[in-house]
């Protein structure tokens, strides 16, 4: 396995992962990568790539695999969170969601009290869909999409305290 510029505890889950990942043999493979590594080209450009999937997948079976992730408006993965697919199988189209239906979004707790006014919100990351050409059934449509779990909201006026 290639060695990175990374904390112990970041290889260590990557090295657990990988043996688990060799012995799964999936595909498509879905994975959220938690950040992107920056390699310098020059002083003035930086490039993001998602060096940790490459430490992953190095001299496994994936490592030709054929793969897509989530990019920022410049076409560069996010600094944290990228949605990633990986497919033995040729993947014909790729494209991400994120605001493209809705103009705008707001929030207001309804139960707040007092009365709270409406804030915008955003979606924390892209849904990555792919088309995959399999061979002898055709094409499969592979959605990833990260559903955050988060702890309950507080709730002026609703709880107690942050137990109750």
């Amino acid at each position: 396995m290639s060695s990175g510029d990374y904390s112990t505890t970041l290889l260590e889950q990557i090295l657990t992962f990988h043996s688990t990942l060799v012995r799964l043999d999936a595909n498509p493979v879905l994975t959220i990568i938690t950040g992107a590594g920056t390699i310098g080209a020059c002083r003035n450009h930086s490039e993001r790539k998602l060096s940790a999937l490459e430490t992953l997948i190095f001299d496994t079976q994936y490592a030709h695999y054929q793969i897509v992730h989530t990019v920022t408006s410049d076409e560069q993965p996010y600094d944290k969170g990228n949605s990633v697919i990986l497919s033995r199988w040729p993947i014909c189209v790729s494209l991400q969601y994120k605001h493209h239906h809705l103009d705008k979004l707001e929030y207001r707790k309804a139960t707040v009290l007092p009365v709270e006014t409406a804030k915008d919100i955003s979606w924390d990351r892209p849904i990555l869909y792919a088309q995959v050409q399999v061979l002898d059934i055709g094409l499969v449509y592979v959605m990833n999409l990260h559903q955050k779990s988060r702890m309950a909201s507080n709730v002026n006026g609703q709880k107690s305290n942050n137990n109750t």
